[in-house]
C-alpha cells in the first residue's frame, strides 16, 4: 500500500500553487528552442523577469495582447468586450451613443501598467461636457471645482489628441511619472520628451480616466489624491497646462492651471499614455 501525504498551506499559498500548475500545462506554448533557451541554467534567471512583465500589465492589456501579436502593424482592432464597455460609459455618463466597434487602436504598452480609455469626438474636444458629466456622477460623493467661471471648452482650447480615438493611459492610484533621478520635472521639460515617444495625457482624456476608474466595481475611488496629474498634451488659451487631482481641501475634483516653466513641485506627476499613430 502507498502512502499519501497531505500537505496543508494557506489560501494564498495554495492559489499561487494553483496558478504554476495552469502555467506549467501551458508550457507548449513556448517552441522547442525556447524551451531550450530557459532550460540552460545561465539563462534560468530570465524566467522571474519573464513572469514579471507579465505581472504588470492590465486587465485591459492582457484582453488587448491576442490581437496585439498576431502581426507587426502598429494597430489593431478594439477587443469587442472593451468596445462595449466604453460605449456604456458614454452613455451612462455623458449621455452620448458611441459605436466603437472595429476601431482601431495602437497596440497596448507592456512597459508600464495601462488602462484603454476609448474617447467620443463629441467629448474629446470638449473638457466642459466631460467635467459637467463626471461632477453629475459623483455629486453624492463629492464636490467638482474649476479655477474658472467660464466653460472648460473656451478655458482650455487647445488639445494634441482630438476625433474619436483609443488611448492606453497609465493606470495608478496617483499619477506615477515625472520624477528622474529625484528631480521633478516640469510640463515643459516632458514635452521635450516627445521626440522621444513619450507622450502623456489631455485634460479629457484625464477626465474620462477619472469617471471609469470612479465607476468600476462600484469601487467611487478617486485618482491623484496626494499628487496631480498635469495634462501635458492640453494648453490653456493663455499658454498655461491644466491639471486635475482630488483636492483634500476642496473636497472633490478639481481643475486648475499653472505655468508650463515653473519648477515641478513635488507633487507634479504626469500619466503616460499611447496614442494612435495617425493622431497629431
Amino acid at each position: 500500500m502507498k502512502a499519501t501525504f497531505t500537505v496543508h498551506t494557506d489560501e494564498k499559498t495554495s492559489r499561487r500553487l494553483t496558478l504554476g500548475g495552469m502555467l506549467a500545462s501551458n508550457a507548449g506554448v513556448f517552441p522547442d528552442d525556447q524551451v531550450e533557451y530557459f532550460l540552460r541554467n545561465e539563462n534560468r534567471g530570465q524566467l522571474p523577469e519573464l513572469l514579471s512583465l507579465v505581472s504588470r500589465l492590465g486587465r485591459d492589456q492582457r484582453l488587448a495582447l491576442p490581437e496585439a501579436v498576431k502581426d507587426d502593424s502598429r494597430g489593431m482592432p478594439v477587443p469587442s468586450d472593451l468596445a462595449q464597455h466604453w460605449e456604456k460609459r458614454w452613455k451612462d455618463v455623458w449621455e452620448i451613443k458611441a459605436d466603437f466597434a472595429g476601431l482601431i487602436i495602437p497596440k497596448p504598452p507592456t512597459l508600464f501598467h495601462a488602462r484603454l480609455t476609448l474617447m467620443h469626438e463629441k467629448g474629446s474636444n470638449s473638457p466642459e461636457l466631460l467635467y459637467r458629466g463626471n461632477e453629475k456622477l459623483m455629486s453624492g460623493t463629492c464636490k467638482h471645482w474649476k479655477y474658472c467661471s467660464k466653460s472648460l471648452d473656451k478655458k482650455v482650447p487647445t488639445h494634441n489628441f482630438t476625433g474619436t480615438f483609443g488611448c492606453w493611459v497609465e493606470d495608478a492610484d496617483e499619477a506615477p511619472f515625472g520624477n528622474l533621478g529625484g528631480i521633478n520635472l516640469h510640463t515643459n521639460a516632458v514635452r521635450e520628451l516627445r521626440q522621444f515617444g513619450v507622450r502623456t495625457t489631455t485634460l479629457p482624456v484625464r477626465l474620462a480616466l477619472g469617471a471609469d476608474v470612479y465607476l468600476e466595481n462600484d469601487s467611487k475611488k478617486q485618482l491623484d489624491m496626494d499628487v496631480v496629474t498635469m495634462c501635458a498634451e492640453s494648453e490653456t488659451a493663455d499658454g498655461s497646462v491644466p491639471f486635475v487631482d482630488f483636492g483634500r481641501g476642496r473636497g472633490g475634483v478639481c481643475v486648475n492651471d499653472c505655468c508650463p516653466g515653473g519648477a515641478g513641485g513635488g507633487g507634479t506627476r504626469f500619466r503616460r499614455a499611447v496614442y494612435p499613430v495617425q493622431s497629431s
